[in-house]
């Protein structure tokens, strides 16, 4: 009997692999007692080259260890001369682009860009471009990427607003503002302005040379919205018709026009021709109090459009007010291409958001207030917990995230510093899988073992505690029975074993038994009952898939947690090598994981076996 262990991975070993090493050193992955510290990277996972599996797939591992975690930020943008805030684009060949900066002018606006070609490692090539749109602000620039590889970026001018001051270039006259206090229905106050005004004008600029030039097309109609404007949140989309899906928020109705109650939606038409509809999918609720605005898009692979918003309420006295009334990300999904979405519904704490989805099919949402992150498996309904960027040691917060996928493996996010706001930091995101911790017992590499040519086990009833095995030749498990004299051996042969629980299984009450590999079919008997069998009319598999699957099973109430057991198995071989050829191990299932992430995790904390 070998020494019982307790079966985690080694923390030390993110420090042997060079790619890890990118993960932030301040991570503690050990939040739940579940969790082992080391943190592994997806495609430099286990894999086994005999069973063919693919960690990107998501087939081998439990969803629930599959994550994505932030590297150690990098600061790749500090703009002198004012203000900063970033939208990433992926263009076709991998290259990351991203508007960080801009210099408006009358005609025309100079944008700042920095280009990645390294999948966000680094930022090093910075260049200027003139865009023919007057007064573009950072912050109102989103990009997107059209199907035949052009860049269209979403130029929202500000035109004029009496909230605020600034000029008024839209040659209407601007009323008197005037603050006041409102009442809901109910009573509760909410604040307000009268005679609020805002004028804004949107139009789509082209790049087909990687952002270097600029083409503007006509001015995109937004009616019957009043005043829309984008953010750079707020990446528009085209869909596989060519039709266009851009993101905004304004306001309703002149009812709305109080500086307060913003509302979101899409605009949609054919690509860069035609006229524009508009879909509301997020309207203000003057009975609560509660306001939409900067939304942020995405489309999935399969077609479907993804709205994420903030939700902000503007009652004075939020005692009492619901939690789903509270501000926070709002989710809302469309399987028509823009044309009707679903009842927004809150998600997620936090304002200003940026989604994306990963290459593994998942959704990454990164906010701030606070500044956090998560993932979703199901379209945006439902989100792991939130985790916190990181951002350098004098700022720890930031404001307008920005998230892109950069391959299976890599996601990039660039955060603007909420104390210096000159300043952009990028995080890498990279997929990674969490070895959980395993409890278990290995029961030996020493078995007994003797050929059945004849096929008499089953009548002696070899499977029996009291039977005789003391003349069975002693096998080693490495390599099968070929390697332990029966190298051209055909056909039935058995193994025993007897084990005692050990004292820290004894109480568990999931008490599993693991088979990390037979070679072909095995019928297990544990104490003279038969409790398992993996074997082609069982599981339905292959003889070429059966030989190198893991397997596992509950023990049950065959087995003795006091006393001694027997373990029987009976294998059938057809061709090559055959016999049990990989460790078995009793093991606490108590968090009950797949056959896959426990045979990952004894592996792993046993790499001699």
């Amino acid at each position: 009997m070998e020494t019982s262990t307790k079966h985690a991975a080694n923390s030390t070993s993110i420090q042997e692999m060079s790619a890890a090493s990118e993960l932030a050193a301040d991570y503690k992955s050990g939040k739940a007692t579940l969790w082992a510290s080391l943190v592994l990277l997806l495609f430099s996972a286990l894999s086994d080259a005999k069973a063919g599996e693919t960690a990107a797939k998501g087939g081998v591992f439990d969803n629930a260890l599959l994550t994505w975690r932030p590297t150690r930020p990098k600061l790749v943008y500090d703009n002198r001369n004012g203000g900063a805030a970033a939208c990433i684009i992926r263009q076709k060949d991998g290259t990351l682009l991203a508007s960080v900066s801009s210099v408006p002018g009358d005609k025309s606006t100079e944008v700042v860009f920095i280009e990645s070609t390294d999948g966000g490692r680094n930022w090093d090539r910075t260049f200027t471009a003139m865009v023919p749109a007057p007064h573009l602000v950072a912050s109102d620039i989103a990009m997107g990427l059209m199907n035949d590889g052009r860049i269209v970026m979403i130029c929202t001018q500000s035109l004029g607003e009496n909230l605020g001051g600034g000029e008024n270039r839209s040659g209407k006259p601007f009323p008197k503002l005037r603050r006041f206090i409102g009442r809901l229905p109910d009573g509760r106050k909410y604040q307000a302005y009268e005679n609020y005004r805002i004028y804004t004008a949107i139009n789509l600029a082209y790049s087909a040379d990687r952002g270097r030039t600029w083409t503007v097309g006509p001015e995109v109609e937004y009616a019957p919205v009043l005043g829309a404007w984008t953010w750079t949140g707020g990446r528009p989309a085209q869909l596989a018709d060519g039709t266009l899906v851009i993101p905004v928020s304004g306001y309703m109705s002149p009812d709305d026009v109080d500086g307060i109650r913003q509302s979101c939606g899409v605009l949609r038409n054919n690509g860069d021709r035609g006229d524009w509809s508009f879909t509301l999918v997020a309207r203000s609720d003057k009975n609560k109090g509660l306001v939409f605005s900067e939304p942020a898009m995405a489309r999935l692979e399969d077609g479907r459009l993804v709205f994420m918003i903030r939700a902000q309420n503007r009652i004075r006295e939020p005692q009492g007010v619901p939690d789903e009334e509270q501000r926070g990300l709002y989710h809302s999904i469309s399987d028509d291409g823009g044309k009707t979405w679903s009842r927004p519904v809150r998600v997620q704490p936090g304002t200003h958001c940026s989604i994306v989805q990963l290459g593994d099919g998942r959704l990454l949402c990164g906010w701030h207030r606070p500044m956090r992150y998560a993932v979703s498996q199901d379209a945006g309904r439902n989100w792991t917990r939130p985790e916190p960027w990181f951002i350098g040691a004098d700022s720890h917060q930031g404001t307008y995230t920005n998230v892109e996928y950069v391959d299976e493996e890599t996601a990039v996010a660039m955060i603007r510093d909420e104390k210096r706001t000159n300043r952009l930091w990028a995080c890498r995101l990279l997929a990674v899988v969490e070895i959980p911790e395993v409890e278990g017992q290995s029961l030996g590499s020493q078995w007994r073992f003797a050929s059945d040519p004849k096929n008499l086990g089953l009548k002696e009833k070899w499977f029996r505690p009291e039977h005789d095995d003391s003349s069975w030749k002693l096998a080693d498990l490495e390599g099968g029975w070929n390697d332990d004299g029966y190298p051209d051996y055909l056909g039935y042969g058995w193994y025993r074993k007897r084990f005692r629980v050990p004292q820290n299984l004894a109480e568990a009450e999931a008490l599993y038994f693991l088979f990390q590999a037979v070679d072909e079919e095995a019928e297990i008997w544990l104490n003279g009952r038969k409790v398992f069998e993996h074997t082609r009319a069982a599981t339905g598999l292959s003889p070429e898939e059966l030989w190198t699957k893991p397997f596992s099973f509950k023990a049950g109430g065959a087995l003795d947690r006091s006393g001694d057991n027997v373990l029987a198995v009976r294998v059938y071989n057809r061709a090559g090598m055959g016999g049990i050829w990989k460790p078995v191990h009793l093991v606490n299932n108590k968090d009950a994981l797949t056959t896959s992430t426990l045979t990952m995790a004894i592996q792993h904390a046993n790499p001699a076996d």
